[in-house]
């Protein structure tokens, strides 16, 4: 039952008590549904993550929900900052409420990542993460600082050189797309 948990948001009801027990026995603790709700969200199961952390306790289960509200409505990411931060989950809330709030406003995205970076919560590699998914978002909307962003990206994926490949044919730059 503990693989089926791991890889399904949300069991059918005959799993429950199966599921109580494996809380009983700390085999799913609060750093295993965190876990689950990393690879959801990598995954792009953005709202699944809904679901996944009513397994986590009462006692942070609040704090989740009210996380996973502004996930969803991202003006109130701001607000919420010095409260993310000190969570011990805290790099993880910031990076996909940035990453969520850069497919639709990738714009809105940039100014708050600019605020984040001066509070120096993020490893490189979050950095990382939230750089690619604002460049490929301004890359969506064709947006003119879409290719110098794709191009200062110290790492890339399959999607962001697909992005910058797009770009550089969208704007005719056949010298650095054969280099890509």
């Amino acid at each position: 039952t503990l693989a089926l948990w791991k890889q399904h948001a949300q069991l059918p009801q005959q799993c429950h008590k199966m599921v109580t027990l494996l809380k009983t026995e700390k085999l799913i603790t609060p750093a295993t549904v965190w876990k689950k709700m990393q690879q959801s969200f990598a995954n792009g199961h953005v709202y699944s993550l809904g679901k996944i952390l009513n397994d986590l306790p009462k006692s942070e289960r609040r704090f989740a929900h009210k996380w996973y509200h502004n996930l969803k409505n991202p003006d109130y990411f701001l607000k919420s900052l010095s409260h993310y931060k000190k969570h011990p989950q805290g790099e993880f809330l910031i990076m996909a409420s940035l990453i969520t709030l850069a497919k639709p406003k990738p714009h809105s995205a940039i100014e708050l990542f600019e605020k984040v970076k001066l509070e120096k919560v993020l490893t490189q590699n979050s950095i990382n993460h939230i750089e690619r998914a604002i460049a490929i978002s301004l890359a969506r909307e064709y947006d003119q600082e879409a290719l110098q962003r794709l191009f200062t990206l110290s790492e890339h994926n399959d999607t962001s050189l697909q992005w910058l490949c797009r770009t550089l044919l969208k704007q005719q730059h056949w010298g650095p797309l054969l280099k890509v």
